[in-house]
């Protein structure tokens, strides 16, 4: 009874979550008999909120009395959209500030993805990834960063991070990074091919009227699957970056379509094209995304593992794991071992190189001092 009940919660919020996302109507059958306050506590845990409550909203001539419930998540809506203004106003000022400084920040993930959607606003929104293309330039801009702010950074990592105007941003170097070499030496040399001239209006996104600068479609895709692989590697990631590569991929899909073969090869050759296929099985069969919009191949093999990480994990894994920042370095790297162990275990079989050499690499950061 307790496995049914779980099932038909999840059910009611995935269909919320896609009618959200694309504002288009679902069966109301659905939730003739639904708990409100679980289904929203999933949405809660998934990162999901603002999206579900736009579901609601749509829902809700079918229902009368759902003016109640609205009623009660007005304010948390009102909450989402107030903390997406003063990222997107801290975004255009940090990057202001940046190129008045002499740099060319990029903005990545985040807010640049939140354009993507129907409601921007309604996305969670976290930190702010700011990324600097050109590597001499980025040492300056690490340099810079230094100087200026109390700054998380060991030698050699990929990104800096400090807290400015109250919010947390991060300084790339490198966008992203594979762990096992061969993947790496390509995943920066097509990151480069794909980079877009300073001058290019595609690579801009208008955030609130500022034009600010971002990367290009295909390299966002690429970020994305990277992104998600290394967290469902780590201790895990829940539906709210699905949602990000959903509406990114709906958006971008005849651009995308016609460069499949080289989508292919680029996550083939990163290593991540076993993963990446059953990403966009969770993609179509969990949030609706059209097989043929979906520009590389999708298989359910594996994908049956990351949704289990999902609804246990929830958001970034903070189910299972959350209660560890709290803990000083060494307990909490001796805790999230045997985590990270469990994981290459769970993946190694959609990521068979890069699942081993990025658990082995985790002694040698334990050993630097690195999160």
């Amino acid at each position: 009874m307790v496995h049914d009940t779980r099932e038909i919660t999840r059910r009611q919020f995935l269909t919320l979550l896609r009618m959200g996302l694309y504002e288009k109507m679902e069966n109301p059958a659905v939730f003739r008999q639904c708990q409100w306050k679980d289904v929203m506590q999933t949405a809660k845990e998934q990162g999901v909120v603002g999206h579900v409550i736009d579901g609601i909203c749509l829902l809700q001539p079918y229902f009368p009395p759902l003016a109640n419930v609205m009623n009660r998540l007005f304010p948390t809506q009102y909450n989402i959209e107030k903390n997406n203004r003063k990222l997107d106003e801290t975004t255009a000022e940090f990057c202001q500030l940046m190129e008045e400084n002499g740099f060319h920040p990029h903005i990545v993930k985040g807010q640049a993805i939140a354009q993507e959607y129907i409601h921007p606003d309604h996305r969670m929104c976290g930190d702010i990834d700011v990324w600097i293309a050109d590597p001499i330039e980025a040492e300056e801009a690490f340099r810079w960063a230094q100087k200026q702010y109390k700054c998380r950074w060991m030698p050699g990592e990929k990104e800096t991070s400090f807290d400015w105007h109250n919010v947390l941003i991060e300084l790339h170097r490198r966008i992203a990074d594979m762990q096992h070499k061969p993947f790496e030496d390509y995943l920066q040399a097509t990151v480069r091919k794909l980079s877009l001239p300073i001058e290019d209006e595609a690579a801009y996104v208008d955030i609130r009227g500022n034009k600010i600068r971002t990367t290009s479609p295909r390299l966002t895709l690429l970020h994305l699957i990277i992104h998600l692989q290394y967290h469902i590697l780590a201790e895990g990631i829940g539906f709210r970056q699905f949602c990000d590569l959903a509406v990114f991929i709906r958006n971008h899909s005849d651009e995308f379509c016609q460069h499949r073969d080289e989508i292919e090869e680029e996550l083939r050759r990163c290593g991540v094209h076993r993963i990446a296929s059953a990403i966009g099985w969770i993609l179509h069969e969990q949030l609706g995304v059209e097989k043929e919009k979906i520009p590389f191949t999708i298989s359910p093999k594996g994908a049956e593992k990351i949704l289990e990480d999902i609804w246990i994990g929830g958001n970034f894994g903070k189910n299972r794991y959350g209660h560890v920042v709290e803990y000083g370095f060494i307990r909490r790297k001796l805790t999230m071992f045997p985590v990270h162990l469990k994981q290459f275990l769970r993946y190694r079989e959609l990521l068979p190189k890069e699942a081993l050499v990025n658990f082995l690499s985790k002694f040698g950061r334990a050993a630097k001092g690195v999160k």
